[in-house]
Parts: C-alpha cells; structure tokens; sequence
C-alpha cells in the first residue's frame, strides 16, 4: 500500500507492460456506498500507463526479496500483474481513481516467519490525489481485506514497505484496522529512514501481535450462540460449514473462526429483524452473503447465506452481480440439503444442519462459487469427517458431483 514515488524509468515500466501476453481477469465485483472495486479489461491500459507517468503518485514501492527490482511488481492492474494476484480498478462515483491488488505474500522476511501460513499483501495505487482525503483508499483496503478474509480465507493481510514519512498511506491502513508489525532500514531511493509494514491478522497467529481481525471462538461461545439462535429465530435455519460437520460427528474437532447457518431467501426481511432483536448487528451485507456479531469482532461471529429453499429441501443459491461476492449465477444443490427432520447435536445442543452430501458438494466445488480460490487444511479436515458420516467407501464421495453454476434467469435479480 506504499504510494511512495518508484525509482523505475517510466519507459521501462511500459515495456514490462507492453510485454505480457494478456490480462488473466477475474469476475469479482466488490461495492460500498459509491465505491466500486471492478476487475481491470483492456481499456485500462492507459489508465494504468497514467498511474505509472505520474511522478507525484508513484505505484508501490516493494517486490521479492531476491528481486527487489522486478518491474512487474510496480504496475498493480498491468497485464504481468493479473497472472498472479486479484487485480481490481478502483471508481469512486463513477469514475476511476486508483489501482489495487490482492496477491500471494512474496517477501520471504514475512514467510519465514509464519511459514505455515496463507500470508497475503495488498498494493494500492492512487491516480486522483484528492481522493487521499476523502476516505476512499481507506475503504477500498477494508473491502479489499474483507474479500481476503471472507472468499479466500487469508490467515493475515499485509501491508508492505510503507515509507515512514508517508502519513498517508499510514494513515490508511490504520483505518482500515491494520497495525504495525515491523520496520526495515529504507532501500535509498525512498523518501526516509524506514519502512514498515503493517498487519491485520483473522485469526491469532504464533508469535503474531494485534491486531486480530476475529480470533477463533471459543467452544462455550459457539453453543451459547446456538443456543441463543434456537431462542431467537422462528424462521427456520440450518447449520453448514465447519460447525455443521461438527454437529453431523456429535462433537467440535477443530477451532472456529464463525458460525455458517442458511435460511431461504425468502425470509431475509423476518430473518434481518430477528437478529437484530437478538442483538446482533450486521458488519457485512452483500445480498446473499451477511454477516452479523453480537460482539466487538470485526466480521462477526455468524455467517448467514440466504437461498432459495424448494420443496423437499433442495435448494437453488441464486449469486447477483451486484452481490459483490462469488460468481454471479445459480448454483443447485442436491435433494434433500435443507430437511426439517435433519439435526445434529453437540452436548445439549440440537440444530437442523444441512446434509453431508451438500457439504461435500461444496467443498469439491468451491472454486465454481470463486474461481481461484485454494483448499486449505479446515476443507480437508472437513471432508475426512464427512466420509465418515457418509460411510466407509470412498467411491460414494467421489461419486457427489460438486457443486457447479447455472446462468441466472430472468427474475432471479429482480430484473
């Protein structure tokens, strides 16, 4: 996120530019309020050849540490740039004004450290300066770290080689939640003594400091919040994701960071007042995805899908343009996922929980809601169990078709 001034010839950026065979773009569509997170096209390459000529407001400072000068990494929506990272053009009001991405960390002091970990860096660029001061780069790196967090399920978000004269940038992440991690002595071509780098943690990391995005919950604290769903909703819901496989085996085997429940679509109105009559407050809505806390944590501890629930329990997650998250499009999940006759239990707690066979379909086929997206150990776990619940032959998991997408229809968005 360091906008500090390049020490490359604006030339050779072009020819790192010119040079790539073509832009590798994403779909991902990311809004709040009048600012839009938008994937790059072929158009913008003289908006990304403007961020690059601007001397004032040079791209990000920063690249592998064998290669502290590899040009690629100074041009965040050049078409090098979309081969490795989730590139995105920033439009406030319509109208761009920077430049930003989500990529792999690549600075080995920090993977070192944590190698065990999936660490991620944003770097952001700002084409219209006047925007500095009105909040958008700030919103921009919370909603880019929310994407981190929530679709790619990034251990810690960095912020790297940030000049320590440069109170903007500083000032950004810092309202984005990111706290200091570190300082460097600074490379001579940058403006000051040191940089740092700046972290947001999800989770609670060895070793790490604060600031954590949520730490995991505590096992006293997913039953009471079940038990406190079973009290406070009349729509009906049921559990999914890790806490879902957990209530299926009858016992937690891993540590949490949420709890995934699904209600149909239909009853998002009824469903929105009841979690705010049970004190919850929504930190993130983006049509069919929300979250909602009852606490000071940043995401929250609930994770609520809205779907379409048909007869006989199958389902259609119906996934908007502007939804902001996912691929847009119908997603159909096998008969019998959502059965009102279906719960598990864990200690004296009993709830409807979607079946195996749905949560298997998911899993095998998460990259199809986002492309991209890597399994983690949680989607192995999950998946060992699962076939234990669903019996001893592999085949008859294997043999799940995975979850797969559909073109919306017309109504399906309201339109």
């Amino acid at each position: 996120m360091d906008v500090a001034r390049s020490c490359h010839p604006v030339e050779d950026r072009r020819k790192s530019i010119e040079g790539s065979d073509h832009l590798n773009v994403h779909t991902i569509v990311l809004r709040e309020g009048n600012l839009v997170l938008r994937p790059p096209s072929e158009a913008d390459g003289p908006l990304a050849m403007h961020f690059d000529d601007d001397a004032r407001i040079g791209p990000v400072v920063g690249g592998d540490d064998s290669q502290p000068q590899v040009l690629e990494m100074h041009c965040p929506i050049c078409r090098s740039a979309t081969q490795h990272a989730f590139c995105f053009v920033i439009e406030q009001a319509g109208r761009p004004i920077s430049g930003c991405r989500l990529q792999q960390m690549n600075l080995r002091r920090l993977t070192g450290r944590w190698p065990n970990l999936d660490l991620r860096r944003i770097d952001l660029v700002i084409r219209d300066e006047s925007a500095w001061d009105r909040g958008g780069n700030a919103a921009a790196i919370r909603m880019l770290t929310q994407f981190a967090f929530d679709r790619e399920r990034a251990d810690a978000i960095f912020g790297c080689d940030i000049s320590e004269r440069d109170s903007r940038s500083l000032r950004a992440v810092r309202e984005a939640g990111y706290m200091e991690e570190v300082r460097w002595q600074a490379p001579a071509q940058m403006n000051g003594k040191e940089t740092i780098d700046m972290v947001i943690w999800r989770n609670p990391a060895p070793g790490a400091g604060l600031p954590v995005n949520d730490p995991y919950l505590t096992e006293a604290e997913v039953l009471d919040c079940l038990r406190l769903l079973n009290r406070a909703l009349s729509v009906p819901f049921w559990i999914g994701g890790g806490v879902g496989v957990d209530l299926l085996v009858g016992r937690l085997t891993r540590p949490h960071g949420d709890i995934d429940l699904c209600i149909d679509r239909r009853h998002r109105a009824l469903a929105f007042a009841e979690f705010s009559r049970a004190g919850f407050r929504v930190t993130k809505d983006l049509g069919w995805h929300t979250r909602w806390s009852r606490s000071s944590r940043v995401i929250g501890e609930l994770d609520v899908c809205f779907t379409t629930i048909h007869p006989g329990g199958s389902t259609t997650l119906i996934i908007c343009p502007e939804d902001g998250i996912g691929e847009p499009g119908r997603y159909p999940g096998p008969p019998g996922t959502f059965d009102e006759q279906r719960y598990g239990a864990i200690v004296d707690v009993r709830c409807r929980i979607e079946s195996a066979e749905s949560q298997v379909q998911l899993r095998q086929g998460y990259r199809a809601l986002f492309p991209g997206a890597a399994e983690d150990a949680k989607v192995r776990h999950d998946l060992e169990l699962l076939t234990s619940v669903i019996g001893p032959d592999p085949a008859a998991t294997l043999a799940i078709a995975p979850l797969h997408r559909e073109d919306l229809l017309p109504g399906d968005c309201g339109d």
